[in-house]
């Protein structure tokens, strides 16, 4: 045999002795290969895969399996003797990894990388948005790990969203086979060639590559080694899903930074400004994304500016728009909006227009049915452009068919809809939108509250595609879902003139009325009421201002909210609307009794409830008499105010007003405990009645509220373990809810059990990020 022969022989059969006397091993232990798994956390297959001898075996996986098999560093040896070959040739050694600047965090990220790799995985992606630091991540870990791949580290910048271009197979790979040694006077013509080259000149060694900014799988695989014992890492804005089900890639996801580290990039960057500057740091952090690349233009301005504080340059951030013109840097590559055109000009021209479109909508998140309607498509197309959109991390799914937006990615959407997309077209996809929401707030209101008589409706835009719902429950998850939206969407809508717009708090108002979110809406229903009056919508008008009434009672404005109701029944006397002037009239009633004038707001309600029972407005009738009981309470009349209540509650049941009568039980627990502080079975009783009422009903807001006077009561009776109970209980259903005054009653909540001591409270997943 010929010196190369034998030393080909030798090498082919390195693997073979490292499996043979790892098998010899762990069968004198008795130990199955599932039982070795277990053992060293490497896994069942890759095991097998070694002592077959089809995969190589490197230091880091042979260190776990020597140590479980007793072999005193024997496999560590063998595997340490693995060769390093070379055909035909010198082999040159490359050292092409980049360098990596303030690199921070990313703990678990790293790990899953490790995890990854201690699996015996080859192939490795990481994807995420732009400017999310997925390039630093590879080339950090590729750094920490370059040490145990002695035939060096390949790197090229694929060009997946550069201005020009993405870098051709074809010439990467000529690159790195000059890398290695391989002289262009020996490199093949084409493809094909060139890969089964590559992947001879690679076979048997210990070489990372890291391909970075990858465009599509098709791309990356013809520069993927066949040996087992290289590593590949790959970048890209896409999930590279052919390279997990083609070529059994690990995938990992890159998201926004946590504040902490995204407070430590800057304190590296600007200094002792971060501490001096605590808050305003954490909203110049917030107002970067959470995003590396953006976080360091900020730093870098700020650093610039070193008479400016913090606090001015977030302000200077304060809108997205001025974000992306702020957010640059003399370098343009790095520039934000630069940085997102990558992504946007690689996409078809449909799943643009539908990207440019999005930027029109209003709202944080979109779901697939909006997004139909505000492009003007079918839902299954819809679906497919978000999950185009979804796949390059210009959306991210939040839920099932609802996907985030970052504000930055909504302010370049809407600059490319302002630069490509006519207005006639923007305002039509805007109509569609308000339209959608309209309608199908309608369909929710109808099913909700059955008694409420709610206006006629323009008809829906032309493919609006508005929602339809079978159940209570699924009406008001909806609303509730959609509650920021929709007051987004208000203020849009009237800002373009659009009648849909001022119907929507109009159709919303007994949810809005429940549901007590007024620091969102109130803005709201302040502009739909102007351009209600502007556009003569005289009864729109005054159910809007009659809600402005019902917000400013909330918000512990009496005489604003006086104004108000007397103001709306003025609109509806002028009207000759009895219904709506009884409306008003128990808004003028609930407010003198908060004034402190009992009489008046007696007479008030005695006169809404006969303009209730004039119309047969059974539902009114029984709301007011339920608010009589208040009055009565207010001036120490007990028994009547019990009295009014129960009567209020049998109306309520007998027309199957739910919600309404969970409001009535509410009342009378809290009337039960001030006729006798000894009455505490029966408010327990009331309270749990009035929370099925509210589960019935699916009103989520009521279902915490009385889970909360609940463990209040528990805790006032000295038995804390109840209490934390409904307490935990109540905070755990607003777990999901952003919305000021539900996070407030949350955060409360929790003060409260942490106050109780029954059980130590860990925080959630969510509020310990």
């Amino acid at each position: 045999m010929h010196g190369r022969q034998k030393t080909e022989a030798s090498q082919a059969a390195q693997p073979a002795r490292f499996g043979g006397r790892m098998r010899e091993l762990r069968v004198e232990q008795g130990l199955t290969l599932a039982q070795l798994h277990e053992l060293t956390h490497v896994s069942k297959s890759h095991l097998g895969n070694l002592e077959s001898g089809s995969r190589h075996p490197s230091k880091e996986i042979a260190v776990p399996i020597d140590k479980a098999l007793g072999a005193n560093g024997e496999l560590v040896e063998l595997a340490s003797q693995a060769p390093r070959r070379v055909r035909g040739q010198h082999r040159a050694r490359p050292a092409q990894l980049p360098a990596v600047h303030h690199f921070v965090g990313r703990t678990h990220q790293l790990g899953l990388l490790h995890q990854a790799r201690a699996d015996g995985t080859t192939l490795i992606t990481i994807d995420g948005p732009a400017g999310a630091g997925k390039t630093a991540l590879a080339v950090r870990w590729a750094h920490d790990i370059a040490r145990d791949f002695p035939d060096g580290t390949l790197y090229a910048d694929l060009r997946g969203y550069a201005v020009d271009q993405p870098a051709e197979p074809v010439v990467v790979l000529g690159r790195m086979l000059n890398s290695i040694g391989i002289g262009p006077a020996h490199l093949p013509a084409n493809l094909d060639e060139r890969t089964a080259l590559f992947r001879t000149q690679l076979e048997g060694t210990r070489t990372l590559i890291v391909l970075d900014n990858a465009a599509a799988a098709e791309q990356v695989r013809p520069l993927l080694p066949g040996a087992p014992t290289c590593l590949v890492v790959v970048t890209s804005r896409s999930r590279l899903s052919g390279l997990t089900v083609r070529d059994g890639a690990v995938r990992v996801t890159l998201t926004p930074m946590s504040l902490s580290d995204a407070l430590v990039l800057l304190r590296r960057m600007i200094g002792a400004r971060v501490d001096e500057e605590p808050d305003a740091a954490s909203m110049l952090a917030h107002r970067c994304g959470l995003l590396p690349l953006t976080l360091r233009i900020a730093a870098e301005r700020a650093a610039l500016q070193s008479s400016t504080t913090l606090a001015d340059l977030a302000e200077q951030l304060s809108s997205a728009q001025s974000r992306l013109d702020l957010l640059a840097t003399d370098d343009d590559s790095s520039a934000a909006r630069v940085v997102l055109s990558w992504s946007y000009k690689a996409l078809p021209t449909d799943t643009a227009r539908a990207f440019r479109l999005i930027g029109v909508h209003p709202g944080d998140d979109i779901t697939v049915p909006a997004a139909a309607a505000l492009v003007g498509i079918s839902q299954n197309a819809a679906r497919r452009q978000l999950e185009a959109l979804a796949a390059i991390h210009l959306l991210e799914p939040t839920a099932a068919d609802r996907y985030g937006i970052h504000d930055l990615v909504r302010a370049y959407a809407s600059d490319r809809a302002s630069a490509h997309e006519p207005e006639a077209e923007r305002h039509a996809a805007m109509r569609r939108i308000v339209a959608f929401y309209l309608h199908s707030a309608h369909a929710a209101a109808q099913l909700l509250w059955p008694h409420r008589t709610l206006p006629p409706l323009p008809d829906p835009a032309p493919a609006s595609h508005p929602l339809t719902f079978t159940t209570k429950h699924e009406a008001m998850q909806w609303c509730e879902a959609e509650l920021r939206t929709l007051a987004a969407v208000t203020v849009a809508g009237t800002r373009r003139a659009l009648d849909e717009a001022v119907f929507l708090p109009v159709v919303l108002n007994d949810f809005l009325f429940h549901r007590h979110a007024w620091q969102l809406w109130k803005p709201a229903v302040q502009e739909a009421a102007h351009l209600a009056e502007s556009a003569r919508h005289d009864h729109a008008h005054a159910a809007l201002v009659n809600a402005l009434g019902n917000a400013c009672l909330d918000l512990q404005q009496p005489q604003e909210a006086l104004a108000s109701y007397q103001q709306a029944l003025q609109i509806r006397r002028s009207l000759g609307d009895l219904g709506g002037q009884a409306w008003s009239l128990l808004g003028v009633g609930r407010t003198y009794d908060v004034l402190g004038d009992h009489g008046e707001a007696s007479r008030c309600l005695a006169d809404a409830r006969r303009m209730f029972a004039s119309v047969d407005d059974q539902w009114g009738y029984a709301i007011t008499t339920s608010y009589r009981a208040d009055a009565c309470r207010d001036r120490g009349q007990v028994e009547e105010a019990l009295g009014h209540v129960k009567k209020a509650l049998e109306a309520f049941e007998l027309i199957g007003e739910r919600q309404s009568a969970g409001c009535a039980l509410t009342k009378m627990a809290a009337i039960e405990l001030e006729r006798d502080r000894a009455n505490t079975g029966q408010a327990i009783d009331a309270l749990s009645r009035a929370h099925a009422a509210f589960t019935d009903s699916g009103d989520l807001w009521g279902q915490a509220d009385t889970l909360r006077r609940l463990g209040q009561l528990h805790l006032d009776l000295g038995d804390p373990e109840k209490a934390h109970e409904c307490l935990s209980a109540a905070a755990e259903l607003l777990s999901d809810v952003t919305e000021p005054s539900a996070a407030q009653l949350r955060h409360r909540l929790l003060d409260t059990l942490r106050e109780t001591q029954a059980v130590p409270l860990q925080p959630t997943p969510r509020e310990a990020t």
